[in-house]
Formats: C-alpha cells, structure tokens, sequence
C-alpha cells in the first residue's frame, strides 16, 4: 500500500514523500487516512457506533445518522439500549451487532454476545467488552483467535491502535455518555488493508 503523502510528527501531511505504512494487512493511521491508494480490490466501509444508550434511532445526532446511510454495514457493539434503535437501524443498511452488558433481555436474546465477520478477507472480533478499562485488551484478545481486528466498545473511550498486528478499536459513545469526553463514532475502509478513522460529532 502507497501513501503518496506522509504526516509528520505533528499530523500534518507533507509533499515530496512517499510513505508505506502497514503491518500485517491492518493501518492504523486515521491521519493518512484519505490519502491512501486502494488496492483495486471491492472497497467496504463500515460504520462502527456503540454505547449510544438511546431507545430510538431518532435520538441519535441526526449527523451520525446521514453519515451512517453511507456506509455498506454498519456495526453496534452494544448498549443501544432499545430494541427500535437496533430495528432502525437495521433498517439504514446492512447490520451487524453484539449485545452489551447494559442490554435488555429481548436485546441479549436476539444478539449474540461476540461475532466475528469476514469483511473483504479480513476478519473482525465483535465484542462489547466488560470489567474495568485498564487492561481490557488483554483480556479481549484472549476471546479471539486469527483476527485481524478487535472492535469493542464498553469504555466509552475511543481507541484506534495497533497491537501485536491486531488492531483495536473502539468507536467511542456515539451520544457521548460518560466518561466519554465527546460523541464519536468510527469508519472502517477495508479493500486489501483495514484503514479505521476516529470521527467527532460536533
């Protein structure tokens, strides 16, 4: 994968260089995120949301919603909590979720607790997460095996990072919710590599 623009240490792209950057099929970098070259095989965006804590998908930020009509799948990793958000939307795009520990029966009866998806030869681990923050990849890498991502959610803290060839990413909480510093939400692009952006809903 080319990148014909690099980003310094302080984020901001140069001219003149040409950057590879990748690990075991799975980018990391949100800030060459646009730049990238596709690899020529079918591109799939997926949008990543979790712990929106909301019964109705009208209570979502109606920017998170437009952006969302955009995506080929979209994911919830759990803690939605009403059973019409998750109808709704299922109802936006092609849908995929896992239950959260905040969930109601009916919830937890119609999803399962961890997934995993084959999304353009990549393999993504779906799981909510539970216990405290510190440490929580450890232990959630521990439920998956050959993955080439972990996406959880439960913290409220968004992660984009690579570890050990895996990428771990949390989108955040998409109505902000505490500890959450701000409504977030993630893009995955995934063709030959997984390119995933952290996005702030203003």
């Amino acid at each position: 994968m080319l990148c014909e623009r690099a980003v310094g240490s302080n984020g901001l792209t140069g001219h003149g260089l040409r950057n590879i950057i990748f690990s075991e099929g799975v980018f990391a970098n949100p800030a060459l995120f646009e730049w990238c070259i596709s690899s020529g095989k079918g591109v799939m965006k997926v949008g990543v949301v979790s712990d929106t804590h909301v019964s109705r998908i009208d209570q979502l930020p109606r920017d998170l919603v437009d952006r969302l009509k955009e995506v080929d799948l979209i994911v919830h990793l759990g803690d939605y909590t009403g059973r019409e958000l998750l109808d709704g939307l299922g109802r936006l795009c092609d849908f995929r979720g896992v239950a959260g520990n905040m969930d109601s029966p009916e919830l937890r009866a119609a999803l399962p607790e961890t997934d995993v998806l084959d999304v353009n030869g990549k393999r993504l681990g779906l799981i909510h997460g539970w216990g405290a923050p510190w440490g929580i990849q450890g232990k959630l890498r521990d439920r998956f095996e050959g993955v080439d991502a972990i996406l959880y959610g439960h913290t409220h803290m968004a992660k984009n990072e690579l570890i050990e060839g895996v990428l771990f990413f949390n989108p955040g909480s998409a109505t902000g919710k505490f500890p959450a510093l701000r409504k977030t939400y993630g893009i995955l692009v995934i063709d030959e590599y997984i390119q995933g952006e952290i996005i702030a809903i203003e």
